[in-house]
């Protein structure tokens, strides 16, 4: 099984691992919930509910 390295380089090889970091950084930026100033418990309620993923980031009120 050929490796990454002779298929593209030691250069394409750090360009795709640059790649896909940088992909999962636009996911968890768009993806994720935001969590600042909120409580464990708040937290805790809308992860068991599945409330969390339904409210956008924008959408929720300050507590």
């Amino acid at each position: 099984m050929p490796s990454i390295d002779a298929a593209v380089g030691i250069t394409g090889t750090f360009f795709m691992f640059g790649a896909v970091g940088i992909a999962a950084l636009i996911f968890v930026y768009t993806q994720m919930p935001e969590t600042r100033g909120r409580t464990l418990e708040a937290l805790e309620e809308d992860v068991t509910t599945g409330a969390i993923y339904q409210v956008h980031k924008k959408e929720r009120p300050p507590p």
